[in-house]
């Protein structure tokens, strides 16, 4: 490169962090940016065109840093490589022509998403126009009366959750309970769910814009397999104020938070159970602390992350930190000969524990999630959605896996002949033979596991007496009633005239009975005193129909059928299940077992259970009894494993459902590997 020249539409940009100075170069065309040192921009400064590489380090000699003119050459190389240098028009077509390629390469071999398989993303174009126009009227959510309003929201909000914990309690609890769910409810919740996105997404584009810099995307997400939108505001690295980038990944939550404050109060005001006041309910839950606190998450790309690149000063930190590990890797472990990537060492000591933990969530929540699809996968669609699952997986991954596969095998070829001699021959035995030690050692059970569905073991249905309608529900979902409390009360309006009828014909009787007794008429009086007895019996009639209009516990018991206070104003025919009643002391929980292994399950054998709706606690108990015929179905295999369970507060009751695993055995990890495989293969296979 003979005479090397910056271009003339980069955005330089000085920053001061903790006494040391940088700068951020910005790339309008591809809106990259990248930091560099004084001692670097002072090398840059020269590249105007009309000084060799050899001119340049002339002169940086004589103010001071003497640099080689080899050292200027690859710098300049290095500029040209993030194209930040200008090109010829020749240079230019041929840039340009393999940036087309790229894209096109791109796009046959990813044509659904960008991004990586934890972090979808779908762009829906360019809104910088759009918040130029808006961030002036918007002029208020940047003033201190906005910031102290928003604190004295705050502070409603938190006054509101503690004086009515118990209501918000009870509104969490139903909302994390998917059997409570509706389709009014789930649009309800993406409802409001897509509301407070949006906002936060904007909150930061509104930000961005205001202290100066521009937005350039925004779109549609999954991270880690969760809708998001996203709004990319990546120009902040240009701000030179901290605060002002600080302010711009804070933005978000800080709209979100009074989002839900004004939520919470509209929720405290509203008649409860009216759609205005589930619709607060699910804003608060889900503007609230909690999703701030785990939006703050610095080991996932949300704006835990990005407020904590700000503050090291990194930009980038995440791919820099997991590229540095996969160095490591390479270096250390395959023992590759691969050039460092470019750190100083605090960078480096930041890289490695900042990766370590990165690589360590997100590892082991990519495996939770795959585990928790492949499970719901096989149990729903059998082997062929097991199949699809598989190659949808391998499609997404392939990329990595060829690259981790090609970096092994570069490892193998550098060192075949360390890895074929006799020492080597001798740890890798001395490894596998440790291997095998252990999987012979380490106990491990066999299980079998499955999904249940809790019942009440003995259950009792309350049927209306009457064509009536419910005017007053008296218990409620899992309330405990006593024999002979009442649970629903029915009102059958004709029944009520018939009555009144009768009785107003009886009274009517009885006094003309009186005046013909008064007169003599004696045989008169006996007719009308047979009649006045005939009525008074179908007024006695009719009030014990009208009493058995309140259904009545016969033993003491709770309540199974759910949302009770739903049933007022509904009509049920006569002989209609109304209420169902189930024994209030335990409760049955159904494990239906579908694979291999559940023709070994017996009663007395180990179970620990967990339920949907408290997922943090798991329950151990023993399998009562196995219902072989419980499936129904011939030939199918699938048993039915009950196990009782203590009614306590909160998940167990009937109705719940949540995953079952039976311990079959102890045995040792080879055992486990062998049954791992074994039940995943047709029965009929191995005959």
């Amino acid at each position: 490169m003979s005479r090397p020249r910056l271009r003339s539409d980069l955005v330089m940009v000085e920053q001061s962090y903790r006494g040391e100075r940088s700068y951020i170069v910005k790339d309008p065309a591809t809106h990259k940016y990248f930091r560099f040192r004084p001692l670097e921009m002072m090398v840059m400064e020269q590249f105007d065109g009309e000084q060799t590489p050899a001119e340049v380090a002339a002169v940086l000699a004589a103010q001071g840093p003497p640099f080689s003119v080899a050292a200027i050459e690859s710098f300049a190389r290095k500029l040209a490589h993030m194209d930040l240098l200008a090109r010829s028009t020749a240079e230019r077509s041929v840039l340009q022509m393999e940036r087309l390629r790229a894209e096109r390469q791109r796009r046959i071999r990813r044509t659904h998403y960008q991004g990586s398989l934890l972090r979808m993303r779908w762009s829906v174009g360019d809104p910088d126009r759009l918040f130029d126009r808006w961030t002036p009227r918007l002029r208020f959510f940047f003033s201190r009366p906005f910031l102290a309003l928003s604190v004295a929201l705050f502070v409603v909000y938190c006054v509101i959750a503690v004086a009515k914990w118990s209501d918000l309690s009870r509104g969490m609890a139903a909302l994390y309970t998917p059997s409570t769910y509706t389709i009014g409810t789930v649009v309800l919740f993406w409802s409001a769910l897509m509301v407070v996105v949006c906002v936060h997404e904007l909150g930061h584009g509104f930000t961005c814009k205001y202290f100066g810099g521009q937005v350039h995307e925004l779109g549609a997400m999954l991270i880690y397999f969760q809708p998001a939108f996203y709004c990319n505001v990546n120009d902040a690295w240009t701000f030179p104020d901290l605060r002002a980038r600080l302010w711009v990944t804070a933005a978000g939550s800080w709209i979100q938070l009074v989002l839900a404050a004004l939520a919470a109060i509209v929720w405290w005001l509203a008649q409860p159970g009216t759609l205005i006041s589930q619709l607060a309910l699910f804003l608060v839950v889900i503007g609230g602390v909690t999703t701030v606190v785990a939006n703050a998450n610095p080991l996932i790309p949300l704006d835990g992350y990005y407020a904590l690149s700000d503050y090291l000063g990194i930009p980038n930190l995440r791919a820099r930190a997991l590229g540095y590990m996969a160095w490591l890797v390479k270096r250390h472990v395959l023992r590759l000969t691969v050039p460092p990537p470019p750190a100083d060492a605090h960078e480096r000591c930041v890289f490695a524990t900042y990766g370590t933990l990165a690589l360590l969530y997100s590892t082991g929540l990519l495996l939770f999630l795959v585990a928790a699809i492949f499970g719901w996968v096989g149990r729903t669609w059998g082997t062929v959605g097991t199949l699809a699952f598989a190659v949808a997986l391998w499609t997404m991954l392939r990329g990595r896996l060829r690259a981790a596969a090609r970096a092994v095998m570069a490892s193998l070829r550098e060192h075949r002949t360390e890895w074929r001699s006799p020492r080597r021959r001798r740890w890798l035995a001395g490894g596998a033979l440790a291997a095998l030690l252990l999987g012979v050692v380490v106990p491990w059970p066999i299980t079998v596991g499955g999904a249940f569905t809790a019942a009440a073991p003995l259950e009792l249905d309350l049927k209306a007496p009457e064509g009536a309608v419910v005017v007053q529900a008296r218990a409620a979902e899992g309330t405990r009633v006593a024999a002979g409390a009442p649970v629903l009360v029915f009102r059958d309006p004709d029944l009520e005239r018939r009555a009144i009828g009768v009785r107003r014909l009886a009274d009517s009787l009885a006094a003309l009975e009186g005046a013909a007794r008064a007169v003599g008429r004696t045989d008169e009086a006996r007719r009308l005193e047979a009649e006045r007895a005939e009525q008074e019996a179908r007024a006695a009639s009719l009030e014990v129909r009208r009493q058995a209009l309140t259904l009545r516990s016969p033993v003491t018991a709770v309540v199974l059928t759910p949302r009770l206070q739903e049933l007022v104003g509904r009509r049920f025919p006569s002989g209609a299940v109304a209420v169902r009643l189930g024994t209030p002391d335990s409760v049955e929980l159904r494990v239906v077992l579908e694979r291999a292994g559940a023709t070994l399950v017996r009663p007395g054998q180990p179970v620990a259970v967990i339920a949907y709706a408290d997922v943090s606690h798991t329950l151990q108990g023993r399998v009562a009894s196995v219902a072989t015929a419980a499936a129904g179905q011939a030939g199918d295999g699938q048993l039915e494993a009950r196990v009782l369970v203590p009614r306590t507060a909160g998940a167990w009751r009937a109705g719940a459902t949540g995953e079952a695993k039976i311990t079959l055995r102890r045995s040792n990890l080879i055992g486990a590997l062998v049954w791992a495989v074994r039940k995943r293969v047709r029965s009929d296979l191995l005959l």
